[in-house]
């Protein structure tokens, strides 16, 4: 099972020095309960575009895709499916159309 979720580091923002909170999107493997990698992003809308290029740097055939709403998106689903993962994802109800 991968996880894969954007975090914010709490208390990485400097308000004085008008620096925002630190982003990072982290894959974790929940079996060995390992960080196989994160990058750190501008912002947390960043995450859509940091999540396709971290499932191109693994090799997860096979394994179970875990992602969160933010990360339903069109091209990362397609992204998953042809890394031939099964997948879980959570959508808000607000995105009844969605399949």
């Amino acid at each position: 099972m991968v996880a894969i979720d954007g975090k914010t580091v709490r208390r990485s923002h400097q308000r004085s020095k008008g620096k925002a909170a630190i982003h990072r999107v982290p894959v974790f493997a929940a079996r060995p309960g390992l960080v196989l990698g994160h990058v750190k992003v501008a912002e947390k809308a960043n995450e859509i575009v940091a999540i396709p290029r971290r499932l191109d740097m693994l090799s997860i055939a096979g394994a179970i895709v875990i992602i969160d709403t933010m990360g339903c998106q069109r091209d990362i689903v397609h992204k998953i499916f042809e890394k031939n993962t099964n997948y879980f994802l959570t959508i808000k109800s607000n995105q009844g159309t969605r399949r």
